[in-house]
């Protein structure tokens, strides 16, 4: 009998959790619409083209899109560089590697200097998955943080 409560009860928080989710889902979409036509905001584009760089394997670039980057030194950058390329060699090996991206979402900070940018990227066996891309403003220019 103490079973089937410990099921029903799991089962019951499944459910509650599941409508959550789909409610948080929606709410998400609603965000992304509203975010798109925000000009503060960094450009799906921008975005897209600041990860093409990973994608493309370029990865100088890709760490030279780093805010912290600017004063940091060049044992650092070298550090970071290194990284993104084991990073990349395992999802190659793992699922062909990145082949392209698109921004989801955007959620920003009361003042629209701090954006986290929500990616998905799709990989050569056609797997994909969701990643969060910090980003602040400098000046007029959105940097990877």
């Amino acid at each position: 009998m103490m079973r089937w409560r410990t099921c029903f009860a799991a089962l019951a928080m499944a459910s509650v959790l599941g409508v959550a989710s789909v409610l948080v889902s929606s709410c998400s979409k609603v965000n992304a619409e509203e975010n798109a036509d925000d000009t503060s905001l960094p450009d799906a584009t921008e975005v897209t083209s600041i990860y093409g760089h990973y994608i493309n394997a370029d990865f100088d670039a890709y760490v030279g899109q780093m805010e912290p980057m600017d004063h940091a030194t060049p044992e650092y950058r070298q550090q970071m560089t290194a990284l993104f390329k084991q990073r990349y060699r395992s999802q190659v090996e793992e699922n062909g590697g990145p082949i392209a991206c698109r921004v989801i979402d955007m959620k920003p900070n009361a003042d629209k200097t701090y954006v986290e940018v929500f990616l998905e990227v799709t990989f050569k066996d056609r797997s994909f998955e969701e990643i969060m891309l910090p980003m602040v403003r400098i000046g007029d220019t959105w940097r990877l943080r």
